[in-house]
Parts: C-alpha cells; structure tokens; sequence
C-alpha cells in the first residue's frame, strides 16, 4: 500500500507539474516585468505540493516542494523568482524552522548515555563521509589528495537530517532522547567542515615550489614553439 502510494504521488507530482509549469510559463509570459504575483503563485504552489504529499500520499512535504521547484525552475521567471525566494527563506522560513528545532532540544537533560551516543555518532558521522565518499571519489579516477577532499567537504550534514529526524520523531518512529544527539552532529559538523578542508587545501612550501616550476616549464616550452612557428613562417615566405 506505501508503495503504491508514493507511485502514485509520482504520477500525480509529473502530471501537476507539467501542466503547472505550462499555464505558469504561458500567464507570466504576457508581462515583460518581474511582478510580485509571479512569487506569491509561486509560493502557495509550492505549499499546495508540501500539503498534498504528506497529507494524501504520505511522502514527506519536502518532496512535493522539491517537485514544485522544478516545475518553478524551467521558466522565464526562474532567475527572478530564485532570488525573491531566497529572501523569503533567509528572513522568515529558515529561522522559524532551526527556532522550532532548538526548542525541541533540551541539553540539560542529556544523561550521559546519550552524550556518549552523540560523541560516537558525531564520530561515524564523519569517518563515514571522509572513508565513503572518499573512497567513491577515488573510484573515479581522482587523486588521493584530492579523493580526501571530496569526502571531507562532503562531511557537513543540514536541514535535510534535522527535517528526517524531526519527521521520525513526530510519527514515533525515533524516540525523542536521541534527537539532540542529531542536531549536535548536524551543528557540530556544519562547523568543521570548513576548518578542515582548510587543511586538506593546505598545500606545502615544496608542493607550490613543484606547481610553480612546473608553470614556468610550460610557459617556456609555449613561447620556443611559438617562436620555432614564427620562425618556419618567415622562412616559407622568404
């Protein structure tokens, strides 16, 4: 029965957003102007999808406002409704979200089970990112240093885990002790992602010296062809 609903959602999010995507295109199309109308269709589309995957499919409302975005994002409009949403989302929504989530989260009463839970998580948070990751990266051919990059940049976690976790909780799937120790991991990680691709872009004094004499031989070996041509040009002219 789940499944049958989520492919049905799918047969429904395709079909809305088609034709969605349609008369949008065709209505916005008649103006030459930005105008405010175009975002706030916009915006109550994308609500419309969140409430209607969740409340008669079951698919988390995330997914039906991604689907509401790509339908949104094939258009004229796409430049000009992006950045209206982009405001909207950094004054308003994201705040009340992450506020909503840190009210869930009360430290105080994190025995100390559950602190060593959130070490350890934090811990394979981060190995399994680096080691995954990595370790795709170096499938595809990529350099070891640059694999390490890869899987550390790819370490931090967002809003989509608080989100799962959140939904997890609120339907019982998770029990709500083990909530903090996610968005611990989730912040924790958002922080040291960039100090440590700090220093895996740290490149060493002989690395640079390498790059920089490697630079200069192919600016050498540039400028004796392009004089040997120059050359082989005047002779055949002469």
């Amino acid at each position: 029965m789940v499944l049958l609903k989520i492919l049905l959602f799918f047969i429904f999010a395709i079909v809305v957003a088609i034709a969605f995507n349609f008369a949008f295109n065709k209505w916005s199309g008649r103006s030459k102007k930005d105008l405010r109308r175009y975002v706030i269709i916009g915006f109550v589309f994308c609500l419309l999808m969140s409430f209607s995957a969740e409340h008669f499919f079951g698919v988390a409302d995330i997914t039906g406002a991604f689907v509401a975005g790509l339908a949104l994002s094939n258009g004229p409009r796409a430049t000009y409704l992006s950045n209206r949403f982009d405001t909207l989302s950094y004054m308003l929504l994201s705040p009340v979200f992450f506020a909503s989530i840190g009210l869930k989260v009360v430290l105080p009463k994190m025995s100390m089970s559950i602190i060593l839970f959130a070490v350890i998580l934090l811990i394979v948070a981060v190995l399994t990112k680096v080691i995954g990751c990595g370790l795709g990266a170096k499938i595809c051919k990529f350099s070891n240093k640059d694999s390490l990059r890869i899987g550390v940049g790819m370490v931090s976690r967002g809003e989509v885990a608080l989100i799962v976790a959140s939904k997890g909780a609120a339907v019982g799937l998770m029990n709500e002790k083990y909530f903090a120790p996610i968005v611990i991991m989730v912040v924790v990680t958002t922080i040291i992602t960039p100090i440590l691709l700090k220093f895996v872009y740290k490149s060493k004094k002989g690395d640079d010296n390498e790059s920089k004499g490697e630079l200069e031989v192919g600016k050498f070996t540039k400028s004796s062809a392009l004089e040997e041509h120059e050359q082989n040009l005047i002779n055949q002219k002469s």
